[in-house]
């Protein structure tokens, strides 16, 4: 039914699975439109992220077959609830304002809610305007949190 609800919206999205070996040139092809830090991943470390029991790609499709979109989910449980975490939300600019970016939105907050989580988030530049907009648009609510990054344990301040 989810997947009909994405053709019937006029998008075809589906996840992406390990038997898509062709596909993943097309997917690491996205990536530096999100973040020209991104280096492309190895089928091998595709395949062993989509293996990951917490974890979905969900990947769309433009009508003439080209994979144009993808958005992961992650479930993490805790103590105080499970949360969806959605990340890497990137639609090829050749397609942006065509919708993929909420559909690929709503399946992956459907999939979220389906899998027990009891809300889901995103992260988000100030300066990605038009993204922060479809979120609100959606029924979205921005937190009042700080996020913080570590790159390396050994670049922890252990004293």
């Amino acid at each position: 039914m989810l997947d009909l609800l994405d053709k019937l919206n006029g998008h075809n999205i589906r996840p992406l699975t390990p038997a898509d070996t062709p596909l993943f040139e097309q997917f690491n092809a996205l990536f530096p439109q999100l973040s020209e830090q991104v280096r492309p991943l190895t089928a091998d470390e595709i395949t062993t992220l989509l293996q990951r029991p917490d974890t979905w790609v969900y990947v769309a499709f433009a009508p003439d077959g080209r994979l144009v979109g993808t958005i992961t989910l992650c479930l993490a449980a805790s103590p105080t609830g499970i949360k969806g975490w959605a990340e890497d939300l990137v639609v090829d600019t050749s397609v942006r304002g065509a919708g993929f970016g909420k559909a690929l939105i709503l399946r992956s907050a459907r999939e979220a809610f389906r899998h027990g989580a009891d809300s889901v988030n995103f992260t988000s530049r100030p300066s990605r305007t038009a993204a922060n907009n479809l979120y609100v648009s959606l029924g979205f609510e921005q937190r009042e949190t700080n996020v913080y990054r570590c790159k390396r344990y050994d670049t922890l301040k252990l004293r």
